[in-house]
């Protein structure tokens, strides 16, 4: 029995057809991407943030398309990226969770603004020169 309804699915799919004429071909998805070195950090209290000039990001983008930002850095020799937002935990010399670290961003026409803020609300010092790839989606 499960042979024959294989096989009938097997029919009624191969009798089944795209029909019509080729669409056009779709358009690049990635319309912008820049590394970027933030060093601007404004003591904001209990955080920090840092605002990107990004002419690229326009209203049809803002309305229609996504951005994605990574945060980027060196470990070990070997450039490790990961998106926003996240939260890393910081250990302290015996491998103990010593705070968390919480990376974040918002957006809107023709800028981005990071967020940086440590659990602990106590620390004091901004986060120093970070570097960042911003990506425009459309």
């Amino acid at each position: 029995m499960k042979k024959i309804l294989f096989i009938i699915s097997l029919v009624l799919f191969g009798l089944t057809a795209c029909e019509g004429p080729m669409g056009p071909p779709g358009q690049d998805a990635v319309v912008f991407s820049r590394n970027v070195e933030v060093r601007n950090w404004i003591d904001q209290g209990p955080f920090f943030t840092a605002d990107v000039s990004v002419p690229q990001l326009t209203r049809d983008i803002f309305d229609n398309g996504a951005i994605i930002i990574y945060h980027e850095w060196q470990e070990s020799g070997t450039w490790v990226a990961r998106p926003l937002p996240f939260a890393l935990q910081v250990l302290d010399g015996n491998g103990d969770i010593w705070t968390e670290e919480q990376w974040d961003f918002e957006f809107w026409v023709g800028n981005v603004r990071i967020y940086y803020t440590v659990s602990d609300l106590f620390f004091q010092g901004s986060p120093g020169r970070q570097n960042f790839r911003i990506v425009l989606l459309r």
